[in-house]
């Protein structure tokens, strides 16, 4: 019974932090201009023309400059 108590106050306080810092994110981003929402580990990737990628990489290597010879 006190395994059960200690790991449903366990999960209860994890749920509790998660949200504190949701809603502690969200007041910092609001500081910001209005943008597209970065998604999770993927920022804005899929908003990007990456695909295909020889074509994207290609024209990344046209535009750079080489400071190192």
């Amino acid at each position: 019974m006190q395994v059960d108590l200690i790991s449903g106050a366990a999960i209860l306080l994890i749920v509790f932090l998660f949200t504190l810092w949701a809603f502690q994110f969200q007041q910092r981003r609001g500081r910001f201009p209005p943008g597209p929402r970065p998604w999770l580990f993927l920022g804005n990737l899929l908003q990007k023309d990456i695909f295909p990628l020889y074509k994207t990489y290609s024209k990344v290597r046209q535009s750079l400059i080489w400071l190192l010879s």
